[in-house]
């Protein structure tokens, strides 16, 4: 266990210097990716996962946003 640990911290260590975290915070909207059903039997469902996405955002964005910033699905 304490094997594990060890290396575990030290994959997190090791990627820390390459995250930017600065790099899209000044942007004016927060993009959440989402993945569905978008072809074959199920593109209903996938569809209708989107459509309340898009209502629920467009919810949140009349009443300002997250911080200022706009949500928008991205797909």
């Amino acid at each position: 266990m304490y094997k594990v640990l060890i290396v575990i911290a030290t994959i997190i260590i090791s990627i820390l210097p390459f995250v930017d975290l600065e790099s899209n915070y000044n942007e004016k909207e927060i993009r959440l990716g989402m993945s569905g059903p978008f072809s074959g039997n199920l593109k209903f469902l996938g569809e209708e996962f989107l459509l309340g996405a898009n209502l629920y955002f467009k919810f949140i964005n009349a009443k300002g946003g997250i911080y200022g910033r706009s949500l928008r699905v991205i797909n």
